[in-house]
């Protein structure tokens, strides 16, 4: 399955132009994808924005070890559906977006913004034998 992954928002909390904090659960959720044998690419904002923007989201990523887990790079990202672990199965794409709407989100540690909750769509992709 193609796995789309948003940056601000999913990764990290949302702290354009900076980068935010990275979100708890993420980089082992990832990993279980990438075990898998999923394909996922990197589908951000920062990719329409500029080159710049982009390249500090890739630097983050690197010095997480997510690089070299992404298939590829959108150059341009994709809207992303509402969520529905179902649905992309059938259709061989999942989204995980804080923009996808149903998608699991839990407060960042500001209290001001949310962002997605790994710990959920843990649970969920679990269930739905997308990860084990």
């Amino acid at each position: 399955m193609i796995i789309q992954l948003d940056f601000d928002g999913t990764v990290v909390n949302f702290n354009y132009p900076s980068i935010g904090r990275l979100n708890v659960g993420c980089i082992e959720v990832v990993k279980a994808l990438f075990n898998a044998g999923h394909h996922i690419y990197l589908n951000t904002y920062r990719a329409n924005i500029s080159e710049e923007a982009l390249a500090e989201a890739l630097n983050f990523l690197e010095v997480h070890e997510i690089i070299s887990m992404l298939s590829g790079i959108n150059p341009q990202k994709k809207i992303p559906p509402a969520w529905n672990p179902d649905e992309s199965i059938k259709n061989g794409e999942l989204f995980i977006d804080d923009d996808s709407e149903g998608i699991p989100l839990k407060w960042d540690h500001t209290g001001k913004m949310k962002m997605v909750d790994w710990r959920v769509v843990k649970s969920q992709l679990i269930q739905k034998n997308i990860i084990y």
